[in-house]
């Protein structure tokens, strides 16, 4: 039964701090990330070993996350030789 409370407190205070005003979605996700850690503390089912591997693992998902969202960004940028350059107007405006 204190499973379940710690779950449905870790569950409610993520939505709970946005619809509240007190986080914007970042700042909630922080607080569900802290909240996570808290309950792992509390039940003793994280050790150094389990942190390094989370740690890990959170650098190669966003890596991964990263390099897809650059694929998408370049594939629809023109093709002008060099990507970071706006497409060229043509039409000018003269003052």
């Amino acid at each position: 039964m204190r499973k379940l409370w710690s779950a449905i407190a870790l569950i409610t205070s993520v939505p709970g701090s946005i619809y509240g005003g007190v986080a914007t979605p970042t700042e909630a996700a922080g607080v569900g990330a802290f909240g996570a850690l808290g309950v792992a503390l509390l039940y003793r089912s994280l050790n150094f070993k389990k942190l390094i591997e989370i740690a890990r693992r959170t650098v190669e998902l966003t890596g991964f996350m990263k390099r897809q969202i650059r694929t998408v960004i370049f594939s629809f940028q023109p093709k002008t030789g060099n990507p970071c350059l706006p497409i060229p107007s043509t039409a000018r405006v003269s003052v």
